[in-house]
């Protein structure tokens, strides 16, 4: 989810209502204008000249500084191009997930990552990935013992019922 903040100015306001309409983003205004295109995975790219026919009141300083303010506070995507025409944000393919960890347990991982020849992210995400799939294996392994178990049952009660004398109110 790419995400960016700019001041809230009567300008900054028609900017963010035109982003809304042409850009499918969601706003929230405050203090600031915080944008924010949840439901577009693709990036978003923002062009002067579509923007300056629905917002008059744009000039070149305008578009500037609207580009710097994005540059300054994207959150979740990078700025590919920014130029007198074209701000193009694109997505980030990867998250940033902290860790709190002694400086005993970072040493270790550091040590391990080295005799790997891995950087550290590198290592830490295999090690996340490998648990991670383990656990989605323990999963899969348990369902299916459970759905074993669960005909097992079934063969017996049927073959009870089988067993059992058919009797016959008169």
């Amino acid at each position: 989810m790419i995400r960016f903040e700019i001041r809230a100015t009567p300008l900054n306001l028609q900017i963010a209502g035109y982003l809304e309409r042409a850009h499918d983003v969601k706003t929230k205004i405050g203090q600031r204008i915080v944008v924010s295109s949840e439901g577009n995975p693709y990036g978003l790219k923002l062009s002067k000249l579509e923007m300056g026919s629905a917002i008059l009141d744009l000039t070149d300083n305008d578009w500037r500084l609207l580009g710097k303010e994005v540059r300054r506070t994207v959150r979740g995507g990078k700025v590919r191009e920014f130029t007198n025409w074209i701000i193009d944000i694109e997505p980030l393919r990867t998250q940033r997930v902290y860790v709190r960890l002694t400086p005993f347990e970072e040493e270790e991982i550091r040590e391990a990552a080295k005799v790997e020849k891995k950087t550290i992210s590198d290592f830490i995400r295999g090690k996340v990935l490998q648990g991670v799939a383990e656990t989605s294996n323990r999963e899969t392994i348990l369902r299916q013992v459970l759905a074993r178990k669960r005909e097992q049952r079934e063969r017996e009660r049927t073959e009870k019922s089988r067993k059992a004398p058919q009797r016959y109110v008169t």
